[in-house]
């Protein structure tokens, strides 16, 4: 009988789009520009509606594992949505097992390696997009 071994890293699908999210939207301040042309999420057919509001990082690394192999990332994304001056952050933290996830990049980030915001308040929920603090997400229009 064939015996599999657990695979380390992330997924074909993952480093895609990670790859296509840094080559595409990793734009400096918060101002409202245009969606970039040719970019790697075209080719997959990928095209947003309206205007491109947000502002997006993504950090990964080898979880200190020295093996250079992917082991975790957190994807981030900040936006003034309603012209407040007061910055909105979202995350999605993939941890590596037994070392946690990264602290979030984006200049004044509240996002923690530890999780986005659930429902007690805490940013303790990993592999699910949403808010980095309690504040976040909830803006007025």
């Amino acid at each position: 009988m064939a015996r599999h071994r657990p695979r380390a890293g992330f997924t074909l699908l993952e480093l895609i789009i990670v790859v296509s999210i840094i080559g595409m939207l990793s734009l400096p301040g918060t101002a409202r520009v245009p969606w970039p042309g040719g970019s790697a999420l075209d080719q997959l057919g990928f095209a947003p509606e309206g205007t491109v509001r947000f502002q997006y990082a993504v950090g990964a690394d080898d979880a200190g594992t020295g093996s250079g192999t992917l082991q975790r990332y957190t994807a981030e994304a900040t936006a003034d949505l309603d012209g407040n001056g007061q910055q909105s952050f979202f995350a999605y933290v993939r941890p590596a097992p037994g070392a946690g996830g990264l602290d979030g990049f984006l200049p004044g980030t509240t996002c923690l390696g530890t999780g986005v915001v659930g429902p007690g308040g805490a940013a303790t929920v990993l592999r699910v997009p949403g808010p980095c603090d309690t504040v976040s997400g909830r803006s007025r229009f």
